[in-house]
């Protein structure tokens, strides 16, 4: 009777958290929101192109890894073409996260806390979903089931099968986008710390081999199947080499994005907000908490990171690139900020591994101890370092977009536990759980009510206008090409494009686009010439044309692209990669231009090219 009693229980909790991913997820679903946002049809065109015998990287080009591609064919093909398989999917993603989650949390912060919790991560998941079917969403259940399965490896069970599987699902986590892997750097930072804590590396490295082999099979089995399909080359350049060049920023661009990041948390909802305070209360509740901790910190050791600190401050501070430094008219109160603080970190990293400072520190903090040992530090430690982890990967572009900072979700998660935790544990019980309660309703109900007000219908009506003109254009066998990243057009229209490069992100960007790019994208628009060029042309992504037909040859030459270019863009210096200026030539060529207003209301003009070969164009428009 009592185990049926619990398996129901188990039920419940598991619909109430399928409901609450239901209520967060109503608003992106196909009923209310009848077109996708950028990146959703980017990831929906490649999945509804491999349905059609398509491969990703060699004939569908995008930079991300591919699982996300494979979760949208396989939602189209539930969906059997509907956006709806995709939205049940998210919809699963979501409710294995919210279960992996309370399952994780309750095994240290028990009933109350870990369902608050659970509930506020869930409602709250609204302020950073935009839209949908993003990487980071389906990264969510891997990374709660990486800290799970770490949980089970502390608590002694089967402790090789679960360190694999834990390795194994912070790589599935990675396969979706490599910076979503961060949770295994928090893990074996952690690990790492343990082992030097306890004088053991050789548990270290017992469990980081076991880790890494289930980390690797992952990664091994998609290498495994582009090599048998004939796409490695194609495969490792998109979805490594690019992503390499997409993050080389400067660290000054990178400190900043970070400094967003924060910013954009602790401003976004009281979820946000009361997760980042309780991150600061988390290590002094350790150190008063756990001997382990008060042992670790005043270990001399520690001046050496400090140390480092220090110099890469000041070495960010005085120069601007390499060792190129900062004029006196460019010093700023940023750099100045910055060479203060990195004196001020490698004096103190000096005086601690020069003086009795942490001897003196050990012995203050074991005079002020409370407890010799927590049962919540495995998770408050994981949760300390994993959030500024997560942190510096979001600002890794330098790009912070919304949908960024759903990766950081699982450590907020549990640090938003640890509050609620501490407040029901106080000796009055039933004042505290009251306040507790109390407490979590701001949390709660601003999630909720965040996500009701989204629940309505929305359409983009500048992507309907834009397909709808194409669909009367053109015919459904034509294809199209989009100068620009809109690939919702392609599903709107039920149009495509004619090359891999279906968007022209990824044909200007610095330090990564070649000759080799853009002859592979001539070579495949001569091959299918599309119907219909759709410009969305400015100075990170110009498209160059000349009224002119006698002039078209000309525009093959690079210094004649730029000069046409810096007059267009009235100054502002457009990127021309290697190799472009004889697709410009070619499109001058081939086709004519067409200014159509999209929307007298609106006033929307667009440009529109068609493709007209040998006709004879006017020498002015």
């Amino acid at each position: 009777m009592e185990a049926k009693y619990v398996s129901w229980r188990k039920l419940i909790w598991v619909v109430f958290i399928a409901a609450l991913a239901a209520f967060t997820l109503a608003y992106a679903s196909p009923a209310l929101m009848r077109i996708t946002g950028i990146d959703y049809g980017i990831f929906q065109y490649v999945g509804k192109g491999i349905l059609s015998g398509q491969l990703p990287y060699r004939d569908l080009y995008d930079h991300k890894p591919p699982t996300v591609f494979y979760i949208n064919a396989l939602g189209l093909a539930l969906g059997r073409g509907s956006r709806w398989g995709i939205w049940t999917l998210e919809l699963l993603s979501l409710s294995a996260a919210g279960a992996l989650c309370a399952l994780y949390l309750r095994r240290y912060f028990g009933r109350l806390a870990s369902a608050l919790a659970t509930a506020a991560f869930v409602l709250n998941l609204t302020f950073f979903h935009q839209g949908g079917n993003f990487t980071e969403e389906y990264a969510l259940p891997f990374e709660f089931g990486a800290l799970f399965f770490l949980s089970l490896w502390d608590a002694g069970k089967q402790r090789r099968l679960h360190a694999f599987l834990m390795g194994a699902c912070a790589a599935s986590a990675s396969t979706l986008k490599q910076p979503l892997g961060a949770i295994a750097v928090s893990i074996g930072l952690y690990l790492l710390i343990r082992a030097l804590e306890e004088r053991n590396l050789r548990r270290f490295l017992s469990v980081a081999l076991l880790a890494a082999a289930g980390f690797a099979s992952v990664w091994v089995g998609w290498f495994a199947y582009f090599s048998l399909r004939g796409a490695l080359p194609e495969f490792w350049e998109a979805a490594f080499a690019y992503n390499v060049a997409l993050s080389s920023i400067s660290i000054g661009q990178r400190l900043q994005a970070l400094g967003t990041a924060l910013v954009t948390l602790f401003n976004s909802a009281p979820f946000f907000m009361l997760a980042l305070l309780s991150w600061l209360a988390a290590v002094p509740f350790l150190i008063f908490h756990d001997q382990h901790v008060r042992t670790l910190i005043s270990r001399r050791w520690l001046g050496w990171p400090l140390l480092f600190m220090g110099v890469l401050g000041l070495y960010n501070g005085i120069f601007r690139r390499e060792f190129i430094p900062y004029s006196a008219e460019q010093l700023g109160a940023r750099q100045v900020v910055e060479i203060v603080l990195g004196i001020a970190l490698a004096a103190l990293a000096v005086v601690w591994l020069r003086s009795r400072l942490p001897g003196g520190l050990s012995k203050r903090l074991n005079q002020l101890w409370q407890e010799d040992h927590t049962s919540l530090r495995l998770p408050l430690l994981i949760a300390a370092i994993d959030l500024p982890v997560q942190l510096v990967m979001i600002s890794l572009s330098g790009n912070n977009f919304e949908h960024y900072y759903m990766s950081a979700l699982p450590s907020l998660t549990v640090l938003c536990a640890f509050f609620f935790w501490y407040l029901s544990a106080q000796p009055q019980r039933p004042q505290a759980i009251t306040w507790t309660l109390v407490l979590s309703l701001p949390v709660l109900l601003i999630g909720a009510a965040a996500g009701l007000q989204k629940a309505r219908f929305s359409e983009d009506r500048y992507t309907r206008v834009i397909a709808q003109y194409v669909q009367s254009v053109t015919q459904p066998d034509d294809g199209i090409f989009y100068w620009g990243n809109l690939a919702p057009v392609y599903i709107e229209s039920q149009r495509q494009s004619p090359s891999r490069f279906f968007f022209t992100d990824p044909l200007f960007l610095t330090g990564y686009t070649n000759r080799q790019h853009t002859t592979v994208f001539l070579h495949e628009l001569q091959a299918e010439p599309p119907a219909l060029i759709i410009s969305a042309s400015n100075a990170e992504r110009p498209l160059l044309y000349t009224a002119d037909p006698a002039e078209c040859s000309a525009l093959a030459d690079m210094d004649t692209a730029r000069s046409l270019a810096h007059a267009q863009f009235e100054g502002r210096e457009a990127l021309i990669p290697e190799g472009m200026p004889e697709v410009y030539a070619w499109i001058c060529a081939n086709y004519t231009p067409e200014e159509v207003q999209l929307s007298a209301e609106d006033n929307w003009v667009k440009t529109f090219y068609h493709y007209t070969p040998g006709h004879k164009r006017p020498s002015s428009p």
